[in-house]
């Protein structure tokens, strides 16, 4: 449940509702066609949640090869074999593990975070992070979601800076004091 997150920056309520009829193994796609909030299935978020998103790497080769059990649902509750908890899942194995990890704030939507900041490292353009995310506006993917990672952002002031002399100090260094 956490690679299909991750791997698609799925919001918590689109990955516990997924089918095994959503998945397209051959033309390596899954479509979000429901949402389940407040323990009730219902329609996507907005027109934009309503999606079919490519399958690639490790998701793909890991989805494809789990077990179809006698359920409907990719990710079936064992007490119920209905949708699974997503708070349930959270307190009791994804929270544990990343305290174990020192992690801080594990969440659900820390993981839709995340993948925006590794999309937004990657070559997308705005306007494909937004169809990524499946926002309804860009400014919810470029204003809410976070801008560049730091290390994505360095070696265009890296740029700039090389490019900036100061005039050598009375004692020989390169370093000007500021005051």
């Amino acid at each position: 449940m956490v690679l299909t997150v991750a791997s698609l920056g799925l919001r918590v309520e689109e990955v516990i509702p997924l089918q095994w009829d959503d998945f397209d193994f051959e033309a390596r796609t899954v479509t979000i066609r429901r949402a389940f909030t407040h323990g009730e299935l219902k329609e996507p978020k907005s027109d934009a949640s309503w999606a079919t998103l490519p399958l690639e790497g490790t998701l793909y080769d890991v989805l494809k090869s789990m077990p179809r059990g006698e359920s409907e649902w990719l990710f079936p509750s064992p007490a119920t074999g209905r949708c699974m908890a997503a708070d349930t899942m959270l307190a009791k194995k994804i929270k544990p593990v990343a305290e174990q990890l020192g992690l801080p704030k594990a969440g659900w939507h820390m993981l839709r975070h995340s993948y925006k900041s590794w999309q937004g490292s990657s070559d997308a353009k705005p306007a494909e992070l937004k169809d990524l995310m499946r926002h309804a506006d860009i400014s919810t993917t470029m204003d809410i979601y976070g801008g560049t990672p730091v290390e994505t952002l360095r070696p265009y002031l890296a740029a700039i800076s090389n490019q900036l002399r100061f005039p050598q100090s009375q004692n020989g260094s390169d370093t000007v004091p500021l005051a």
